[in-house]
């Protein structure tokens, strides 16, 4: 990641997501590569879906904080994120969190 180069760094945390699927650092790695440096709305934003689907169904604040952190963080560019579906699934986050 260092060197920049997000498509070897995308194979390594692809890699350690298959391994530890529960591991909220690497989840929230691979949507950060997909979405924010890759810029691939294709894969990137089935990989968001469904870590805003754990993060709800684990009903972990930090899964969710992480799930609201790539969805709306100010240091993320979201130009290209389709707004509705940004805030649907925030929607559906911070109503779970409410429940809690």
């Amino acid at each position: 990641m260092k060197a920049g180069d997000w498509a070897k760094a995308l194979s390594a945390v692809e890699e350690a997501v298959a391994v530890m699927p529960d591991d909220l650092h690497f989840r929230m790695l691979h949507a950060d590569l997909l979405l924010h440096k890759l810029r691939g709305l294709q894969s990137g934003l089935p990989a968001l879906r469904q870590f805003v689907r754990d993060a709800i169904d684990k009903k972990s604040e930090l899964w969710m904080e992480g799930a609201l952190r790539q969805l709306f963080s100010s240091a993320n560019d979201n130009s290209h994120f389709p707004p509705a579906e940004r805030l649907g699934m925030g929607k559906d986050v911070v109503r779970t969190a409410r429940l809690l």
